[in-house]
């Protein structure tokens, strides 16, 4: 710790340190790029002497930059050196200390905001975000108005990969968010501004850095308004077609180049629709607005008849989601959530349906699963849109081999059944949007929903469990858009790849949410009695039986609730193309075969007795209910059925009868049996 004091001081005096040798500092921004331009004119007017010229001219450079330096120059050096030592060291939680009691952040400011020396103050920038990285500093730099002097520094796009890990580092703390968001100098609208500013700046680093910055701070409605207001939609759109222009060789094909930004620009716009949709829910969720409630709204844009403002949401929680989808689903058409619609139109319409179907087929040519994951996720909240299914369904992937060209529907057919990655979470992903495309978005894998099923206490959660054998026709009957996706499903071989999924293949580690999945898939579809008939004669309820048999618990780890959504989907397709109830269905395939065997032969060994006159009283009744008095007669005075009721009910002795059969019965089954006979009371 006492090190470190001494560093801190020694680099804000700017003082030399006896034990550092002197050495060249690096050039600044240019210098390396000038000096080899410089040495290639000058193999090029030597005849070509080659790259060998180059690094000779500059190694002359270097040299004679060295044997130039002075105590001026040498101080330079030293605190440059220092102050790369200290943004190894800040990182770690002993030192945070040390650098409060030394002020280490009246230090490093002091440091960027010189403007002679552009190379320590980018590794000053970049040890301010070691320091960052710890709670404490962060909320002291946010007092101390160090944002204020951190945005309007000049040569950003020298900067931008050191300014926006610094940014990045503050948000990874909830409480730290939540502070900026009270900001009123810099507001959350210049924050935004100035990480668009640095994501413009097309810096591999910088624009890893800012993406990941924007999926956490878009979570927040304060950021969220800022962004859309600025374009930062379309601004993701251009990041996402750079990287899949860049992820591709001269050849065409698929490159390691590209594919981190790629990553975190998927999930960044995974983020950004998600929390539209999050928001949207909670709009649904409130009551209808009063009448004039309109007139009421602020100046500034806050929410009508004085409602509550929106909570800060959070993306990547996967229960809020599903539930959402549902939500705008079963709610969207009679409440307009009109924000949450105009985001998506807009991105859209600058193309982003087509870029997150090209990452896809991107991240399964580099075997990113990540990726994939994102874009399919973000891709199930755009299609809950009418408008944006149509597209879809035209959409037609093209490629330098007319017979490998794809359409969008037969990729997202290919993610959900494995055949682009292999993987459980990328084919769990794929289902849930091909639910949603169906028009029946699947509800959340809940573990506390099980309680509730097995007698314990409710939970507001556990509504979600039970939505599992619902259906989403039950209360909105399909509209044209959802039938011509039904259409170009079964096209794209989707019942034969769902049903596929469904014969006990155990190629993934999730397969139980795979088949819960698929059953969800093809419940929303077998509302088509074309459909029903197609699984009926495929035999799909036989195999879904013993399934269902093979594994009935049902416990409380994750595997087991994706198993029990499994047992009720299940049941409910099975009911739906059988016939049969839902309760029956569960209990007979739970039995196996050998309990079935038995249960045959105990009904088969079983002697039934009854009174036959009870019997020709109820063929009585039968007839006469069914209009036939005279044959009702006949086979009264035939029978002798004088006792026999005119409604043909039997007297009140009559059960007790049934129970104890008569006494010539009961002597003939004793002879039978080789028993002494014996008189009968």
């Amino acid at each position: 710790m006492y090190e470190d004091a001494g560093l801190l001081r020694a680099a804000g005096a700017g003082k030399p340190a006896p034990e550092l040798h002197a050495r060249a500092p690096p050039p600044p921004p240019g210098t390396r790029a000038r000096a080899g331009a410089l040495g290639a004119a000058g193999a090029e007017g030597e005849g070509g002497e080659g790259e060998g010229s180059s690094d000779e001219a500059e190694a002359a450079e270097e040299e004679a930059r060295g044997a130039s330096l002075g105590g001026a120059a040498l101080l330079e050096l030293e605190t440059l050196y220092l102050v790369q030592g200290l943004g190894v060291l800040m990182s770690y939680k002993e030192c945070l200390a040390a650098a409060l009691q030394e002020g280490a952040l009246d230090i490093v400011l002091r440091v960027v905001e010189r403007r002679d020396a552009p190379v320590l103050v980018h590794e000053a920038l970049r040890m301010l975000a070691a320091l960052l990285s710890h709670r404490k500093f962060s909320l002291v730099f946010i007092e101390a108005g160090g944002l204020k002097r951190l945005l309007p520094l000049p040569d950003m796009a020298y900067y931008a990969s050191s300014a926006a890990l610094c940014l990045m580092s503050m948000t990874h703390f909830r409480g730290v968010v939540d502070r900026l968001v009270r900001l009123s100098e810099p507001d959350p609208a210049a924050l935004v501004s100035f990480a668009l500013g640095l994501l413009e700046a097309a810096d591999e680093v910088a624009s890893s850095n800012v993406l990941q910055l924007l999926s956490k701070v878009l979570a927040d409605p304060a950021f969220l308004r800022p962004f859309d207001a600025l374009g930062g939609a379309k601004l993701l759109l251009k990041t996402a077609r750079q990287c899949i222009e860049d992820a591709h060789d001269a050849a065409g094909r698929p490159a390691a180049r590209g594919k981190t930004v790629a990553k975190w620009c998927c999930l960044a716009t995974r983020n950004y629709l998600r929390t539209h949709l999050l928001l949207a829910a909670q709009q649904l969720d409130r009551p209808p607005p009063a009448a004039g409630a309109a007139a009421a709204a602020g100046a500034d844009g806050g929410p009508a008849g004085g409602a509550a403002p929106l909570r800060r949401v959070t993306p990547d929680a996967e229960d809020a989601a599903a539930l959402a989808c549902i939500a705008i689903e079963r709610k969207g058409r009679a409440h307009d959530p009109s924000e949450w619609a105009a985001a998506v139109e807009a991105l859209v319409s600058g193309g982003g349906l087509e870029l997150l179907l090209e990452a896809l087929l991107l991240a399964s040519g580099l075997r990113l699963a990540e990726v994939a994951v994102y874009a399919l996720q973000a891709l199930q909240v755009v299609v809950l849109l009418p408008s944006v299914r149509t597209r879809l369904l035209g959409i037609r992937l093209d490629s330098d081999d007319a017979a490998a060209s794809k359409s969008g529907m037969r990729v997202l057919v290919d993610a959900g059944g494995g055949q682009l990655i292999l993987d459980g979470q990328v084919m769990v992903s794929g289902l849930q949007l091909l639910c949603t495309c169906v028009g029946c978005s699947p509800p959340p894998f809940n573990s506390r929903a099980l309680h509730a099923r097995s007698g314990k206490a409710a939970h507001p959660e556990t509504v979600s469990m039970a939505l599992w054998d619902r259906l989403h026709w039950d209360q909105f009957p399909p509209n044209k858009v959802v039938a011509r996706v039904w259409a170009q499903l079964q096209d794209c071989d989707g019942i034969r790849i769902l049903s596929g999924l469904l014969r006990g293949s155990d190629r993934t580690s999730r397969e139980d949410g795979v088949r819960a999945l698929a059953c969800r898939a093809l419940l929303g579809l077998s509302h088509e009695p074309r459909v029903r008939q197609i699984l009926q004669e495929t035999q799909l309820a036989l195999a879904l039986s013993e399934l269902v048999r093979q594994d009935p618990k049902q416990r409380v780890a994750v595997r087991d609730c994706e198993a029990a959504a499994f047992r009720l989907a299940a049941a409910k397709l099975v009911s739906l193309v059988t016939g049969r109830a839902q309760h029956s269905v569960l209990e007979v395939a739970s039995d196996s075969a050998l309990r079935k065997i038995e249960k045959a032969a105990v009904v088969e060994a079983s002697c039934i007795d009854y009174d036959r006159r009870e019997l020709l009283a109820l063929v009585h009744a039968h007839l006469l209910s069914s209009g036939l008095p005279r044959a009702a007669a006949a086979l009264r005075e035939e029978a002798a059925l004088a006792g026999a009721s005119p409604a043909g009910l039997s007297t009140p002795g009559s059960a007790a009868r049934a129970r104890a059969p008569p006494a010539s019965d009961r002597a003939e089954r004793r002879r039978r049996r080789g028993q002494p006979q014996r008189d009968d009371p």
